[in-house]
């Protein structure tokens, strides 16, 4: 029989689909013991498994009555975290009462169910629950288009609960630098918001500072190795108050250059335009980026829709990998060690992953238990970079256009992308490493770390679509898992050719 400790966020959407999961494994003879609040009793009791209660966290009386909704939503996480602080030396305690055959069953809410297993020693499992969308979980507008609220006491209480986890969060901070990253007590010194100078001995250093921050700088002269490639183009994005034009996420490719659509919420759209490195954000008016965007995704039963821009951008394109991410006590992590082009969309997924990589690893270095997985983290993390970063390059290869291009080289663009679309193996390769299906274990890499990832939010699904020039075009569209042909238009010669090439 195993024993199985549910610990799961205290709220009716993420309690209640554990409820049959329960149910179904106490029929099968196991044990089941849920932490959570009051009232919850009856609702647990029902499935056979065994309740623990724990304290209802109070409200927060820090935050004004007239609080936006939507920001007492985006505080969900961090009250759960402050209130975690009460109540997890209890669970813990009972949590090694239970003995060695017990599996932590945590939710993705539960920040610190994971950190509960890895304390007692026994093994997790993390449930991920999903939910029919509606407009109050827009991640940019609530109802109305509404714009989430930055109101101070947010700021505060994010403060404020961090603080109580032993994790303060110093803002407006000065002269940071890291010291003695080779030693056994790295300091960093900084001057903090009052003028004060400060010293900090750590244990360990994180540098999750980004391409421009401190930790970089801070390896000592050869230990650090940087591979880079700029590329000779930026993305011009633009965040504009309109419905998608499409349900899906699109990639353009075109003679003028590469595009993209993508969706925010049901009334906001995020759309890029590929611009000349060096362009000033000033030469772009509107209407200059709406014509451009309507040429470049312009396909037979396409509508692309316009609308007040609400925020516009430029973003360089480059490649930057940092080799090793660790030196003695140093860590690097997200765009600190490596920046990948933004076409694979996969700079966040790295960012979130190294993180995760990295926490998993000083749990048991931090308690004295081991170092090995502290010592792999490096040569783990960038094995999954690596593919990352050719999964990135690829993309972009394939759908911008280059300046130095010969009509040679174009032509293999559109081979390649017509092949990415009409084949069930390349769709197949481009859906494995979109959604990371692919990772791989090499002997060098070490354990595989962190989870499957199914794009969502801004990107639900990926679509390949290649328009030729604004007269006589052939578009073709490819999602991960099939690949289907759109609707063609004749017109001129070569278009006709195109389409015996295709037959």
């Amino acid at each position: 029989m195993t024993q199985l400790a549910f610990l799961i966020a205290p709220m009716h959407g993420h309690v209640n689909p554990t409820l049959p999961v329960a149910r179904e494994l106490v029929a099968r003879g196991h044990r089941v013991i849920y932490w959570l609040t009051a009232q919850f009793r009856d609702a647990v009791a029902a499935t056979g498994a065994e309740f623990r209660e724990i304290r209802t966290p109070p409200p927060d009386p820090r935050l004004p009555a007239d609080t936006d909704p939507l920001v007492t939503l985006a505080l969900i996480p961090a009250r759960l975290a402050a209130a975690a602080v009460e109540v997890l030396p209890g669970v813990l305690d009972g949590v090694r009462e239970l003995g060695p055959d017990t599996v932590v069953v945590y939710d993705q809410l539960c920040v610190w169910g994971r950190l509960v297993a890895e304390v007692a020693g026994v093994p997790a499992a993390m449930l991920c629950t999903t939910y029919a969308s509606n407009e109050h979980f827009s991640f940019l507008t609530g109802p109305h288009g509404r714009t989430v609220p930055r109101i101070p006491a947010a700021m505060e209480v994010f403060d404020g609960d961090l603080g109580r986890l032993a994790a303060p969060i110093l803002f407006d901070v000065d002269e940071v630098s890291v010291h003695d990253p080779g030693g056994d007590r790295p300091r960093v010194t900084f001057t903090d918001a009052g003028g004060t100078a400060r010293t900090l001995v750590c244990d360990v250093v994180a540098g999750c500072d980004g391409f421009h921050g401190v930790s970089r700088t801070a390896f000592p002269p050869g230990a650090l190795r940087t591979y880079r490639r700029e590329y000779p183009f930026a993305w011009l994005g633009i965040l504009a108050r309109t419905p998608p034009s499409h349900h899906e996420l699109i990639y353009a490719y075109s003679d003028r250059g590469f595009a993209l659509h993508s969706m925010r919420s049901p009334e906001i759209t995020r759309l890029y335009l590929q611009v000349p490195a060096g362009e000033r954000i000033e030469d772009w008016p509107d209407d200059r980026i709406w014509d451009e965007l309507a040429v470049r995704l312009a396909v037979d039963g396409f509508d692309l829709r316009s609308g007040p821009v609400l925020e516009k951008g430029l973003t360089s394109v480059r490649s930057v990998v940092t080799e090793p991410m660790r030196y003695g006590r140093l860590l690097l992590a997200g765009d600190a060690a490596h920046i990948v082009p933004p076409t694979g969309a996969k700079g966040m997924n790295l960012a979130v992953a190294d993180a995760l990589d990295l926490s998993r690893a000083l749990v048991p270095f931090l308690s004295g238990r081991s170092t090995e997985l502290l010592d792999g983290y490096s040569d783990r993390r960038l094995h999954r970079v690596w593919r990352a970063e050719h999964f990135s390059w690829w993309m972009t290869s394939m759908l911008h256009r280059f300046p130095d291009d010969d009509p040679f080289e174009r032509r293999l663009q559109l081979a390649q992308l017509r092949y990415t679309v009409s084949s069930v193996a390349a769709a197949t390769s481009l859906a494995e490493n979109s959604t990371w299906a692919c990772r791989t274990t090499s002997p060098e890499a070490g354990p595989r770390q962190g989870t499957t990832r199914r794009d969502s939010g801004a990107e639900p699904g990926r679509t390949v679509r290649s328009p030729r020039a604004p007269s006589g075009r052939e578009a073709s569209t490819a999602t991960p898992g099939r690949a289907r042909r759109t609707r063609r238009r004749s017109g001129s010669p070569e278009a006709a050719r195109l389409r015996r090439e295709r037959r």
